[in-house]
């Protein structure tokens, strides 16, 4: 599901303020973009307006990396 993967890097990136290029599937969202809970939040409400998924505040909260977003937002579809 390369669309998956190319929107959530796209959403991410945006709520991050980085270039998508920026982005490697092992960048660590806390840590790496110093993204904090309601940056999450704000992740999970662009990719539930893309996706047609409904993912919670706590499911959002779990993934520590770019890739387990996408693995998440792929087990929603």
């Amino acid at each position: 599901m390369p669309d998956v993967e190319q929107g959530v890097l796209l959403i991410i990136a945006k709520v991050a303020k980085k270039e998508p290029s920026e982005l490697k599937m092992e960048t660590r969202l806390a840590e790496e973009l110093m993204l904090k809970s309601m940056s999450k939040i704000e992740i999970a409400a662009l990719i539930d307006d893309r996706f047609g998924t409904s993912l919670t505040n706590f499911e959002i909260r779990v993934p520590k990396t770019v890739k387990e977003v996408i693995s998440l937002v792929e087990s929603k579809l």
